[in-house]
């Protein structure tokens, strides 16, 4: 562990000056479970970063184009998110690693949660971590078995497959509200600062009641 920290800050102090400091400030806001996958893989943790920021970007682009839903939290558009990271990482850093980070990712919205802080703009919960541990699944299935697809290739296969139901989002009925998985909607100060709720996941080709 010593001498992972330490190559971990010759890659801070001795790459790109400009582009370190951004990987420095990013590596500061991670969750304490991500910064250990950060040490422990001090070799492609800067290739991660790239993915990560460009996935983001992609990301941006099909919200943009309107080529799934706009909701970045329990939608089509959060199931693209993490399924088309992990492809990514599947690709150019391997199953396994791109495997843990994602989990690293998920322990971190725990203690978000426990912390009574925001991804995206709200609280994360067990049903919302759940979602994207199965997505993130999903990605790496389609990095391995498009081991030469380039990003736009990617990124359409993700589309495609969101369409088509191999993803899970959070169900919803016709006017925008959460339901438990019998279509009865959750009032919100049910979900409230609890962990564990009646919130029910679906195939992302799910319409609403």
């Amino acid at each position: 562990m010593k001498y992972a920290l330490l190559i971990w800050i010759f890659l801070f102090c001795c790459w790109d000056t400009v582009f370190s400091q951004n990987l420095f400030n990013n590596y500061k806001n991670l969750s304490k479970p991500e910064k250990k996958w950060v040490i422990l893989h001090p070799f492609v943790a800067k290739k991660a970063y790239r993915i990560t920021q460009m996935a983001v970007k992609i990301c941006s682009e099909v919200k943009a184009e309107q080529l799934l839903d706009q909701e970045t939290n329990g939608g089509k558009l959060d199931a693209f998110r993490h399924s088309y990271w992990m492809a990514i990482l599947t690709q150019k850093i391997g199953k396994r690693r791109a495997e843990k980070l994602g989990l690293a990712h998920e322990k971190g919205n725990r203690i978000l949660f426990e912390k009574n802080q925001t991804e995206d703009g709200e609280i994360p919960d067990s049903v919302s971590c759940a979602m994207d541990v199965f997505n993130n699944q999903r990605g790496i299935i389609i990095g391995q078995a498009n081991k030469a697809a380039n990003a736009l290739d990617i990124k359409a296969i993700v589309i495609k497959k969101t369409e088509e139901g191999d993803m899970k989002i959070t169900a919803k009925n016709s006017r925008g509200q959460l339901v438990d998985c019998n279509g009865k909607a959750i009032p919100i100060m049910e979900m409230e600062k609890k962990w564990k709720n009646d919130k029910c996941l679906v195939p992302s080709n799910y319409k609403p009641h």
